[in-house]
C-alpha cells in the first residue's frame, strides 16, 4: 500500500499519506497480528514520518490531522489499557475530525475559503474506512454489488467500447462536452469521457456499441477503436500511454524533468533542452509513477 499509493501521489497530501503507511509498515514489521497498542505505535509512527518527508511542515494540513488524532488516540490507550481496536478507532476518527474542523484557524488561506483542508479530509476518509470495517460494515468496491448506474443497464451480454477520435476543424466547434456526455449516458454506464486539445477518448459500457461509434464519428477521424465483450476477459485499454521508445542519448549525471500541457509548451521545453516532458498540468497533475 505505502509503495503504490507512493506511485499514483498526484501531489503533496496523496505523497505524506503514502509515508503514513510506509512508517506504519516500518513499525510493525512482518508481524502478521497486533495488539491495540502495536498499532497506536505504528500509527504514531507514520505521523513522525510522515512530518520527516516534507522540507518545511505547514500546520492546518493532513500533517496536524494526522499528528493530532494519533496521539489523542494513543494518549486514550495509555488511560485505557483495555480498550479494544473498535474503541481506539472510534477515538481516532473523533480526534481526526476535530482537528480537521480547526485547520482553517491554523492555515489563513483555508480560513479566507471557508473550507477545511482537503488533504485531511482525505486522511479522515482513510480512518473511517478503517473504522467502518471493524464495526462490521466494511467499504465494498462498486463492482461487488450495489452500483449506482445511469443509463442503459448493461449485462454480460453488453460490450465495451472504447474510442479516440482526433477533432475535425468542424468537430471541434461542435464539440461539447456536456452534451455528449448526456447523449452517452444513456447508451450505456461507466463511462469515462476525457477531452484533450483536439482528441477526445471515450470509454463505455453499451449494448448498442454501433450507436456510440456513430456518436463518435459525428466530430471527426477515429484515430483507434476498441469494441469487445464484456463476457469475454477485459483487454488493455488503449487510454493507456504508449510510452515511445527513448532516443538514445549520451548519459549526463542530470536530467531535466518538466510538466507542460500541449504540444506547444511541449516543443518550447524540448527547445530549451528538457530532457522529458510530462503531460500535465493545473488540475490534470502527473502521479509521481509518471516522474
Amino acid at each position: 500500500i505505502a509503495s503504490a499509493s507512493l506511485r499514483g501521489a498526484r501531489g503533496n497530501s496523496g505523497v505524506i499519506l503514502s509515508q503514513i503507511f510506509r512508517g506504519f509498515h516500518q513499525s510493525v514489521g512482518e508481524q502478521e497480528e497486533l495488539d491495540v497498542k502495536t498499532f497506536s505505535d505504528a500509527m504514531l509512527n507514520g505521523a513522525k514520518l510522515a512530518y520527516k518527508a516534507v522540507m518545511r511542515p505547514v500546520e492546518g494540513t493532513i500533517l496536524t490531522v494526522v499528528r493530532e488524532s494519533t496521539e489523542q488516540a494513543d494518549a486514550y490507550l495509555n488511560e485505557n489499557p483495555e480498550a479494544a481496536l473498535v474503541d481506539y478507532m472510534d477515538t481516532l476518527c473523533a480526534a481526526a475530525k476535530v482537528s480537521l474542523d480547526h485547520t482553517p484557524e491554523l492555515l489563513p488561506v483555508l480560513k479566507e475559503a471557508r473550507v477545511v483542508d482537503s488533504g485531511g479530509s482525505g486522511l479522515l476518509c482513510v480512518f473511517e474506512g478503517f473504522r467502518a470495517y471493524l464495526h462490521g460494515n466494511p467499504v465494498r468496491s462498486e463492482k461487488e454489488g450495489g452500483q449506482k448506474t445511469s443509463g442503459t443497464a448493461v449485462q454480460e451480454s453488453g460490450y465495451c467500447v472504447e474510442f479516440i477520435v482526433n477533432l475535425s476543424e468542424r468537430g471541434a466547434v461542435q464539440y461539447n462536452d456536456d452534451k455528449v456526455r448526456s447523449v452517452l449516458e444513456k447508451l450505456g454506464n461507466e463511462l469515462t469521457l476525457i477531452r484533450d486539445d483536439n482528441t477526445v477518448k471515450v470509454r463505455i459500457n453499451t449494448r448498442l456499441p454501433g450507436d456510440v461509434l456513430n456518436q463518435g464519428q459525428r466530430y471527426g477521424e477515429f484515430e483507434e477503436v476498441q469494441v469487445y465483450g464484456l463476457s469475454k476477459p477485459a483487454r488493455p485499454s488503449i487510454f493507456e500511454i504508449r510510452k515511445e521508445a527513448p532516443e538514445t542519448k549520451e548519459e549526463k549525471e542530470y536530467g531535466i524533468i518538466t510538466v507542460a500541457a500541449g504540444e506547444g509548451l511541449k516543443k518550447l521545453f524540448t527547445d530549451y533542452r528538457a530532457d522529458v516532458v510530462v503531460s500535465g498540468g493545473q488540475t490534470m497533475n502527473p502521479s509521481t509513477e509518471d516522474f
